[in-house]
C-alpha cells in the first residue's frame, strides 16, 4: 500500500483553468513570490512532456525549446511569470483559500490524508470557477 502523500497539483488538474480563472490564478500565485530562491513548481502548456512539471528556485534559468528543432535557450522562471501555469503545493492551496475564501474554507478530514492535496484542489478549483469579484 502507498502511503505517499501527494505534495501539489498536477498538469492535468489545472488544464482545464482558462480566462478570468487562470489569470487570478497565475496573479495570486507570482504576486506571493518574495525572495529569488523561493521554491515554484508549475507547468508550460505546449512545452517538453505535455506533464512536465518544473521545479526550483524561482531565479532557476530554464532550458526550454527554441522555435527550431534541436535549439535550445535559457530564462530565468520570472521572465515567464503569467505565460505558466502553477502547480499548487498544500500549503499554497491552503494560503490561497485563506485568502480568498476564509469562511468557506471547508473542513479536511485527516483520516483521508493520502487524499488532501485533491480534496483541497477541488477547493481552490471551485473558488476559482466563481464569478470574479474577488477581494
Amino acid at each position: 500500500m502507498d502511503t505517499t502523500i501527494k505534495q501539489h497539483v498536477v498538469p492535468d488538474q489545472v488544464r482545464h483553468l482558462e480566462g478570468d480563472a487562470l489569470v487570478y490564478l497565475i496573479e495570486w500565485y507570482w504576486g506571493r513570490i518574495e525572495y529569488d530562491d523561493d521554491v515554484v513548481a508549475f507547468w508550460i502548456p505546449g512545452y517538453g512532456d505535455a506533464d512536465e512539471v518544473y521545479r526550483g528556485p524561482y531565479d532557476t534559468e530554464l532550458e526550454l525549446p527554441g522555435a527550431e528543432e534541436d535549439e535550445y535557450f535559457f530564462a530565468p522562471i520570472r521572465s515567464y511569470e503569467g505565460k505558466i501555469v502553477p502547480l499548487l503545493s498544500i500549503g499554497e492551496m491552503v494560503e490561497f483559500l485563506h485568502d480568498n475564501c476564509p469562511y468557506r474554507l471547508a473542513r479536511i478530514d485527516l483520516a483521508r490524508a493520502a487524499s488532501l492535496c485533491d480534496d483541497l484542489w477541488q477547493q481552490v478549483n471551485a473558488e476559482l470557477m466563481r464569478p470574479m469579484g474577488r477581494p
